[in-house]
């Protein structure tokens, strides 16, 4: 089974789903790529495996979404010629054209199943056919919600957080309203999980890998390179699907 070759950490729920970020994985034993911004959604027994390719993916996605940060007043162009809302719109739209999320296992009853969990009484704000985004739109950027109030630690880039610098830059003096309630972050309403097979303290243990992101983080930190956003994206240009 695909979870025996992944150590993860329980972070927080979706409806009766739980989310779960990636520690460690043996990444000859898994069908997709897995880095160390990549989310799992489902335990894989109650319900299949939905992979979110790129948390900070997401997050970026959130940000372009939420009217709160100015980019037409604040946004101009860095070294690159880009400003950062280009920077965000490449990275979230046109670096995999294949989409945000990986369906693993997936019929197209459980596709249905997902759907309709999202748009029940389980979540605060569910999601409804007449929303101006498709399901896997509303759902990304619901996710992205979800990173950037619980997860700031899978945003950093070694001496670059993403999260830090549109603090500093967007919302400077600005209340930041938590959108995120559709997801769930631990230990937030940890009793949202009764019921859920969920033993999120229990780790899976196996042989380890170097994530792919940690060998150019560490030679970028040694070179002594500033990051600012288009470092990050050069990152993901150079690693285009």
């Amino acid at each position: 089974m695909i979870q025996n070759h992944i150590e993860k950490e329980f972070i927080g729920i979706i409806g009766n789903r739980p989310i779960y970020k990636i520690v460690r994985a043996n990444s000859a034993k898994l069908p997709f790529k897995v880095t160390s911004r990549t989310l799992i959604i489902g335990d894989g027994l109650n319900a299949p495996l939905l992979i979110v390719k790129d948390a900070l993916k997401a997050m970026y996605h959130y940000i372009l979404e939420a009217p709160i940060f100015n980019f037409n007043g604040l946004d101009s162009p860095g070294y690159l010629g880009f400003t950062d809302k280009e920077i965000l719109t490449y990275i979230v739209f046109n670096h995999d054209p294949k989409g945000h999320f990986i369906y693993h296992n997936y019929t197209q009853q459980h596709k249905s199943s997902l759907k309709q969990m999202c748009k029940s009484n389980l979540l605060e704000k569910p999601f409804s056919e007449m929303n101006v985004f498709d399901f896997n739109t509303w759902l990304h950027i619901h996710i992205g919600a979800f990173v950037w109030f619980y997860c700031k630690d899978i945003t950093d880039f070694i001496t670059f957080s993403s999260y830090d610098y549109f603090v500093e830059n967007y919302l400077e003096n600005v209340t930041m309203p938590n959108t995120a309630k559709n997801v769930i972050g631990i230990p937030e309403n940890i009793d949202s999980l009764q019921g859920l097979e969920v033993e999120h303290k229990k780790k899976i243990r196996f042989s380890t890998f170097d994530s792919p992101d940690d060998e150019f983080f560490m030679n970028e930190l040694i070179a002594g390179n500033h990051w600012d956003l288009d470092n990050v994206y050069d990152y993901f240009k150079e690693r285009k699907n």
